[in-house]
């Protein structure tokens, strides 16, 4: 973590966010292009929302978190399992 001062849901937003932006930036993928192409898998997320999650302001509830890493990453699995490890290896060293 950061800091010690840094809580779990913290920790989670940052994380996610930095998942986001990397995996979002990888693709080429501007906010209104991820956005677009979310909207023609069904799946509605405005570029705002985007922006919020990349700065770590927000987390979407684990249904979307899912999506998002799956159509994010290379498999749902792979990406959403690498994020939560991530997660967990920081909130160990903390302790």
């Amino acid at each position: 973590m950061k800091s010690k001062e840094e809580t779990i849901d913290e920790v989670l937003r940052r994380k996610f966010g930095d998942f986001v932006k990397k995996q979002r930036t990888k693709k080429g993928w501007s906010r209104e292009a991820m956005a677009s192409a979310f909207e023609s898998q069904g799946f509605s997320i405005s570029e705002q929302t985007i922006k919020s999650y990349e700065y770590g302001q927000r987390i979407p509830p684990l249904s979307k978190l899912m999506y998002i890493c799956f159509l994010l990453g290379s498999k749902s699995e792979e990406s959403f399992c690498k994020l939560l490890n991530e997660i967990f290896d920081e909130i160990k060293k903390s302790k």
